[in-house]
């Protein structure tokens, strides 16, 4: 008799439920164990875009070499290099970073041509104090007044500032090759917490980029880790942001 149609005798109990039961038991555990998979799959919940806020970015400092002499030799013979500063690097790489922030668009940039102006009326008593009868160095007056301070007179959010490490050409005179080197570190100031809040430090090298092209690309490296790193963060992630990391 074909063992699938097999007659069973009345009082015999079955073994037919021996693997039935198994097979329930198998399909309950593998149910659940898809259903706990699904759930440790589920994305986070999203963070909600960063309200408008007003950033300024302010010259960022240059080191007191750079003003003399701007070209120098490094090396000797076969291996000397002319190296090529600019004392301007720290307006520079302002005026590209805020260009670069531009692109997030929760972020209302203070205009830079509008800033020395402001400064200099706002701060004008400090202005003669320093400068006298000269005519004043406004890029170095903005140097001298504090962030926070700059922050309130144009009712920003936060304000950047930074300071330039390195920043220069070299050119190999033999073989007549080139390259740029730009380092710098960046300080995000809170105007609600009253202190800097992000700080990170940035090199970058391109062979036959100018300066101001290796600057450009840096710029945009910095705007893309402020958002994900600090704007798109939540609040109790922040926190954990607020030690200088380089």
């Amino acid at each position: 008799m074909d063992a699938s149609c097999r007659m069973v005798r009345p009082g015999t109990k079955t073994k037919i439920f021996s693997f039935l039961l198994p097979a329930r038991l198998l399909s309950h555990l593998l149910c659940a164990a898809l259903l706990l998979g699904l759930s440790g799959c589920r994305r986070p919940p999203a963070v909600p875009p960063p309200s408008l806020q007003q950033v300024v970015v302010l010259d960022f400092r240059t080191p007191e070499s750079f003003a003399e002499p701007a070209t120098y030799q490094r090396g000797w013979w076969f291996g000397a290099r002319t190296i090529r500063e600019n004392k301007r690097a720290g307006s520079m790489m302002a005026d590209v970073l805020a260009v670069a922030l531009t692109e997030l668009s929760y972020l209302k940039v203070y205009p830079r041509a509008e800033l020395q102006a402001l400064i200099s009326e706002q701060h004008m008593s400090s202005v003669s104090r320093l400068w006298g009868p000269r005519d004043p160095d406004l890029s170095k007056i903005i140097l001298e007044v504090p962030p926070l301070d700059i922050g309130r007179d144009v009712q920003a959010d936060q304000v950047l500032t930074g300071e330039i490490l390195e920043a220069y050409e070299s050119s190999q005179n033999t073989l007549q090759t080139w390259n740029s080197f730009v380092r710098v570190r960046i300080d995000l100031w809170d105007m609600a917490e009253g202190k800097v809040v992000w700080t990170r430090s940035y090199t970058c090298k391109r062979r036959y980029y100018s300066v101001y092209k290796t600057m450009e690309k840096m710029s945009g490296k910095i705007a893309n880790d402020l958002e994900e790193k600090w704007y798109r963060r939540p609040a109790s992630e922040r926190q954990a942001q607020q030690k200088p990391l380089d």
